[in-house]
């Protein structure tokens, strides 16, 4: 069974300038399993329309499918993937696609990047565009006196889409894609949803297709989601080491090991920290 908590935290940038709210959303939807987290740029406007949309599209994309008959938990396996995977290309393209229309009409040039995750039983499975990352730690867990966590190294399910990183710049520049300064014009993240000002100018450059990634769990594991402010002032280790602290002194609150991280990483960058936190038990 796997719990989700979350935590988000307004930007320094944000505060100095009076605006009470940042630019990152996140969803926790413990009824569905759907847990998401938006990191928006150049305003809100995309972040919050993001959020407001996507359980809806992403329920109705996965109720229009149905589960083929399995003869095996293998099968049933390969069913739930099959399904979510293209539930989630649906989702994101019907969000670029919705956005495009409501962003043209009210000339609102935001984007933001953008991960959804599926939790279903043992299954998990990861659609991201842009730079927010997502890592997953198996431990080991003894009771020894007090609650205790032994841990082995995390491992980063997503690549950070930016457009000076290896395989996206030369994506970009197949595409005919012209970096100055590791950006797109104004652009360091190479996927994103919204920034419709960019992609009219450089079409077919800045992606919002999603990379998916998906695996099962074999007991006691940890998943941390965050957006890049997290990740600008805290390596993967730390922040596994972060939470699983919190993890060790309160076993199962995830809200609050979710918390404790934002608050950390909000110490070393001015941007908006937003962290999703998943125990596997």
């Amino acid at each position: 069974m796997a719990i989700s908590g979350s935590a988000t935290k307004t930007g320094r940038k944000h505060e100095e300038n009076g605006e009470k709210r940042g630019e990152d959303r996140v969803i926790v939807d413990r009824g569905s399993g759907i847990i998401s987290i938006f990191d928006g740029h150049g305003g809100s406007g995309c972040a919050q329309f993001l959020t407001a949309n996507v359980i809806q599209l992403l329920d109705a994309s996965l109720e229009s499918r149905e589960l083929f008959p399995y003869q095996s938990t293998e099968d049933k396996g390969r069913n739930l993937i099959e399904n979510m995977t293209e539930a989630l290309y649906e989702t994101f393209e019907t969000l670029e696609n919705n956005f495009k229309t409501v962003a043209f009409n009210s000339e609102d040039t935001s984007g933001a990047c953008g991960l959804i995750g599926l939790v279903h039983d043992e299954y998990c499975i990861i659609a991201h565009a842009g730079d927010c990352r997502a890592i997953f730690q198996h431990i080991s867990v003894r009771h020894i006196g007090p609650f205790k966590l032994r841990s082995n190294k995390p491992i980063q399910i997503t690549e950070d889409h930016k457009c000076d990183s290896g395989k996206e710049r030369e994506r970009i520049q197949e595409a005919g894609g012209s970096l100055e300064h590791g950006r797109i014009l104004s652009l360091a993240p190479s996927r994103t949803i919204g920034d419709w000002d960019v992609k009219t100018l450089a079409p077919d450059v800045i992606l919002s297709s999603p990379e998916i990634n998906h695996f099962s769990v074999n007991g006691p594991a940890i998943m941390i989601i965050a957006t890049d402010g997290v990740w600008d002032g805290v390596s993967n280790r730390e922040a596994m080491e972060i939470v699983e602290k919190v993890l060790k002194l309160d076993p199962g609150n995830v809200d609050a090991a979710a918390a404790r991280l934002v608050h950390e990483a909000s110490r070393r960058t001015k941007d908006d920290v937003s962290a999703i936190v998943v125990l596997w038990d």
